[in-house]
Formats: structure tokens, C-alpha cells, sequence
């Protein structure tokens, strides 16, 4: 609910006034409605890895699941998850690394993170 500086609740009819008053001043598509600020604002949250949950308060849904069905297919999957770890692990520092030396790199055993063994 949008309400007035005093606290009352804002009409619709005056809320479209100020709306595209801001909108115009903004310099925004006139094609661009309130509903799509709100799914950019909640794109946004998700994009930045606010969870369902700090969305879903930020929005003023229900119940996280109104979020989660409207915005499912914005977060990142698992398996992107699981890619996006593996690439930031340096080799020489890897499980198989160290249980394995032939893994490791060269540089790795010189700077003995990994026993030359």
C-alpha cells in the first residue's frame, strides 16, 4: 500500500497521476509501469544474492513461495553454482591435489603447498 505523507492511503487515480508525473521526469518509456519497477527492483535483489526470503519481505509477499514461483528462474542454478566454485579453486589447493601429488602443479611444489613427495 502507497500512502500520503500523512499516512492515509493514496487513491489510484492520484497515485497514476504521480506516478507518471515521475515516470515523464525520469525520462522512462511511458510504456514502463509500476508492476515492471517492482519485477526490475525484485530482479535486482535477486542478481545482488539477497535470498527468497529478504526479497519476499522486501516486496511484502505472503509467503516466500509467491516469490519463489514468480522469480524461480532468476537465481542461479546448482549447477552454475558448482561450475562457478570449481573455477575459483586454484588447482594446487584441490582435495585431489594434495592427496595426490601428480596433480599438483609444478609451482605448487616448489612453493611447498604440496609435498614433492
Amino acid at each position: 500500500m502507497i500512502v500520503t505523507p500523512d499516512g492515509h492511503p493514496l487513491d489510484a487515480a492520484r497515485w497514476g497521476y504521480y506516478f507518471r508525473r515521475a515516470r515523464k521526469r525520469a525520462g522512462l518509456n511511458a510504456d514502463i509501469t509500476f508492476h515492471d519497477l517492482r519485477h526490475f527492483f525484485a530482479s535486482a535483489l535477486i542478481a545482488s544474492g539477497c535470498s527468497i526470503k529478504q526479497v519476499q519481505m522486501a516486496l511484502g509477499h505472503d509467503s516466500a513461495r509467491i516469490t519463489l514461483d514468480t522469480y524461480a528462474q532468476l537465481i542461479p542454478g546448482d549447477e552454475d553454482r558448482v561450475r562457478d566454485a570449481i573455477d575459483r579453486i586454484p588447482l594446487a589447493l584441490t582435495a585431489d591435489a594434495v592427496r595426490s601429488p601428480k596433480l599438483a602443479t609444478p609451482s605448487a611444489v616448489r612453493s611447498g603447498k604440496i609435498s614433492g613427495r
